[in-house]
């Protein structure tokens, strides 16, 4: 991705946003980050299983390619929440997956274990956007209910740390700084807020022509927003360090008939930006020339803000759809896999996540699916 110059961004420091505890274990733990591409073996990614399964025992690890993306079949569905899963997020070390539906719960599932693990109600002040910090333990998520706030939620003992007040209107991403403690939120209000859970908000982009999706590159230095302005779609990078100076590049597309644009991620490596639509569409960007590289079509969507995401290899990307159905691409070459089969409920596949470190992935629609690659179709493909 075209990036300014990498250097440290200063900490704010004093003061302290309502309800804040500095000694607090939740602001304080942090497990190890990635670095890197997990479990390198011969120039090729391979991945822990991570949900035990009398059919898919045998090897702990497994090679991410085309064949073993092609025999992921659901393994395990749960039926915890009594609404839509709206949101979903693994832990920086993929041992835990959380999510947030629309009955206002937040649901902690054990990735290793393939188990629910505890059901945490936000009746109070409701649920909407949900993920973890860089502690299993904590987690930010966005209210539905009283206001358009951000709290900050110890999971262990369901108590709110802080609460993080500006944004005026529904708040539609949050994304976690992948490098430290700081977040970034965009709203309907159009605006987009950086935040330090030490000072609360640190500076603001106001008065954007639509409500924008954004996301964090990977080394934390850059954050990618995109949003309509005057009929045509625009992706603006900005220096985290500086951002209320403006876009140091900005990459500009025609307007689009195939839906709007309704979401973005940025590849684990940093190459790619994929935009998702509440269409048939899915695009596929080079970060660095804002070039579209791929344009992805053939997933049922009937009007869903539907979420998609990478391997953690960033060799592929993954989208849902409607029917229940997974669509997997090979960026490498653009070709697609076969759709994988939904499960037996045929629940649909709103969102589709891959653990960052493990041969795992979940699906969620009114249910939330596990899934594994078949060691049987794999040896059977061979």
């Amino acid at each position: 991705m075209a990036r300014p110059d990498r250097g440290r961004f200063p900490t704010p420091g004093g003061g302290g946003p309502p309800g804040y505890n500095p000694s607090h274990a939740a602001f304080q733990q942090r497990g190890p980050r990635p670095t890197g591409m997990p479990y390198q073996q011969q120039g090729a990614s391979s991945y822990q299983l991570a949900v035990p399964s009398p059919r898919m025992a045998a090897p702990t690890t497994l090679v991410l390619n085309d064949a073993m993306l092609s025999t992921f079949r659901v393994c395990r569905t749960f039926q915890e929440n009594s609404g839509d899963v709206n949101h979903a997020d693994f832990s920086t070390q993929g041992e835990f997956l959380l999510t947030s539906a629309s009955d206002d719960s937040i649901v902690i599932y054990d990735c290793l274990k393939g188990s629910s693990n505890r059901v945490i109600n936000c009746k109070k002040y409701g649920v909407e956007n949900i993920i973890y910090t860089h502690s299993s333990n904590a987690a930010l998520h966005s209210s539905s209910r009283t206001d358009d706030s951000i709290r900050y939620l110890n999971l262990q003992e369901n108590k709110y740390l802080a609460t993080f007040q500006g944004h005026t209107k529904k708040i539609r991403h949050i994304c976690l700084s992948p490098v430290d403690d700081q977040f970034i939120s965009a709203s309907a209000d159009k605006t987009i807020r950086l935040w330090d859970h030490r000072v609360g908000c640190t500076g603001t982009l106001p008065n954007l022509d639509a409500a924008p999706s954004m996301a964090f590159d990977p080394e934390g230095l850059v954050f990618a927003v995109s949003c309509c302005v005057e009929r045509e779609q625009r992706i603006m990078l900005y220096d985290l360090r500086n951002f209320t100076d403006g876009p140091f590049a900005v990459f500009r597309y025609g307007e689009q008939q195939d839906g709007d644009w309704c979401g973005m991620k940025i590849s684990p490596n940093g190459r790619y930006l994929l935009v998702t639509t509440n269409g048939p569409t899915v695009y596929v960007m080079d970060s660095f020339t804002g070039e579209c590289l791929f344009t992805f079509r053939g997933h049922a969507n009937k009007g869903k803000e539907l979420e998609a995401s990478f391997t953690p290899d960033s060799n592929y990307a993954l989208i849902g759809s409607t029917n229940g159905q997974v669509h997997i691409w090979n960026l490498k070459n653009g070709a697609p896999l076969l759709p994988l089969p939904p499960g037996r409920a045929k629940d649909p596949a709103h969102l589709v996540k891959f653990s960052p470190t493990n041969a795992l992935m979940m699906t969620a629609g009114k249910q939330t699916s596990f899934w594994l690659p078949s060691l049987d179709l794999l040896a059977h493909s061979r």
